[in-house]
């Protein structure tokens, strides 16, 4: 319509009822914002978008970020209820892979506006539990921030922080401030159950191969993927033989890798990665 109104019905079958869609777009073409809403099955949900521009006054901060779902900024073992890598491309595309505190993974992807909001949405499983909202990319810290909406049979506000993540040029290692000849490196486990925490020196390469030495009897194994920041593995905790799997992110303004693992019992612990003293 002329006044920026738009309206139509969406079909989803015969098992589902149909969705109704409203749309208000800005007049103004330099606002480039949409509202409106979506109704369907006794449900109505809004919408809000801006538009994606690039140009000399709207620039893209293309990097790769990491991102941190804390549950305390103080804890020092690096409490957290999940960890992602996002990344931002020159043409504003941006895709967000992580891992949450119940150890199911997501991906999602989208576009950064205008205005520096970066919408999230991820179904994950068979669909019955989401993360949801809107980052923000904040210019004076350099990386985006905000909370996202975890919907998990509960419903979890996850406080959202981030850093840049300069990925290592070569004969560099994923933090600067490991030893540069040997890389040593401490990893601690801790909380998740554990009888006390388990703390292992390692050496992490400048190909960000992680070297543990002796392997003891809890099997740690830990893997890098450099290009992204991240950090997966195992470890067999004390007086089991279940393998447990870890997860990650390399925070650069900490100096640190922080994870977490989940036991069979639902026990969260937290993982650190961070130079030998």
């Amino acid at each position: 319509h002329n006044d920026g109104t738009a309206s139509f019905t969406l079909s989803r079958g015969a098992k589902l009822p149909p969705l109704h869609v409203t749309l208000q777009v800005a007049i103004d073409p330099t606002d480039g914002h949409v509202t409106g809403t979506i109704t369907g099955g006794g449900i109505t949900a809004t919408l809000s978008g801006d538009r994606t521009l690039i140009d000399l006054a709207h620039p893209v901060p293309v990097g790769t970020y990491t991102l941190l779902f804390p549950t305390l900024l103080d804890e020092p073992a690096g409490a957290n209820s999940g960890s992602a890598s996002l990344v931002i491309s020159a043409k504003g595309l941006v895709t967000v892979i992580g891992r949450l505190a119940d150890a199911t993974s997501f991906t999602a992807t989208s576009n950064i506006s205008k205005d520096g909001g970066i919408p999230v949405f991820a179904k994950i499983g068979a669909g019955l539990t989401t993360l949801s909202g809107v980052l923000t990319f904040n210019v004076s810290a350099g990386a985006p921030e905000g909370t996202l909406r975890w919907l998990h049979g509960t419903d979890t506000a996850l406080a959202v922080i981030g850093c840049y993540y300069s990925p290592p040029v070569l004969n560099k290692r994923v933090l600067d401030t490991l030893n540069a000849t040997s890389g040593a490196a401490k990893v601690t486990l801790s909380v998740g159950g554990l009888a006390a925490p388990i703390v292992k020196t390692v050496t992490i390469s400048t190909l960000s191969r992680v070297t543990v030495r002796p392997i003891a009897a809890d099997k740690l194994l830990i893997t890098i993927v450099p290009a992204l920041g991240t950090f997966s593995g195992t470890f067999v905790p004390p007086g089991t033989i279940k393998t447990v799997p870890i997860s990650g992110i390399f925070f650069e303004d900490l100096n640190a890798g922080l994870g977490l693992f989940i036991t069979p019992t639902g026990a969260v612990g937290h993982v650190r990665i961070e130079a030998a003293p």
